[in-house]
């Protein structure tokens, strides 16, 4: 629904890129497409796709390994929190309550089980491909127009920054 909205142009910031919906969705549409994310976690699953060739491999085994249930699902979180990876939290992720992330500071990841599992590898694996033309910047998006700046040389009227920031003191689930 947004894409048609976008104006054109040869550079897409995403300046808060997050799960990547906006991002992956405009790949065709733009010459270059990058998007800032703060979130490590986050991050990290992005270049995952991105740039680990066994990744999704290691998602399937895990996927398989922890029972379809509550009980293999709070396995997970613990087995995530005990020791992160990538692969562990998109599993989580699957399965987690509305495929939502959250983390606190006591306890790690931290959503409920969502009593499903949206495992579907011809997703991932478009996915992957959608990611592999996506920069990932991971800090802020401040840092875009520092010294480390992934930002292209353009026209300034070939760029068009996208900005759906997270909701602070909403009442949203997150």
């Amino acid at each position: 629904q947004i894409e048609p909205l976008l104006p054109n142009g040869r550079v897409f910031v995403d300046m808060f890129l997050g799960g990547g919906t906006v991002a992956l969705n405009v790949v065709d549409k733009y010459e270059y497409v990058i998007g800032a994310e703060i979130v490590k976690p986050l991050t990290d699953l992005h270049l995952s796709y991105q740039k680990d060739e066994g990744f999704i491999d290691r998602v399937t085994k895990l996927n398989n390994h922890y029972p379809d249930s509550l009980e293999g699902y709070l396995q997970l979180r613990t087995d995530y929190n005990l020791e992160p990876s990538s692969a562990k939290l998109q599993c989580l992720l699957l399965r987690s309550n509305s495929n939502m992330m959250r983390f606190s500071n006591k306890t790690g990841f931290n959503i409920p089980f969502g009593k499903r599992n949206h495992y579907n590898l011809e997703r991932m694996l478009a996915h992957k491909e959608a990611c592999s033309e996506v920069e990932v910047f991971a800090g802020s998006w401040e840092g875009l127009f520092g010294k480390k700046s992934v930002l292209p040389d353009a026209n300034p009227h070939e760029y068009v920054f996208y900005s759906d920031c997270p909701y602070a003191n909403s009442k949203a689930a997150y």
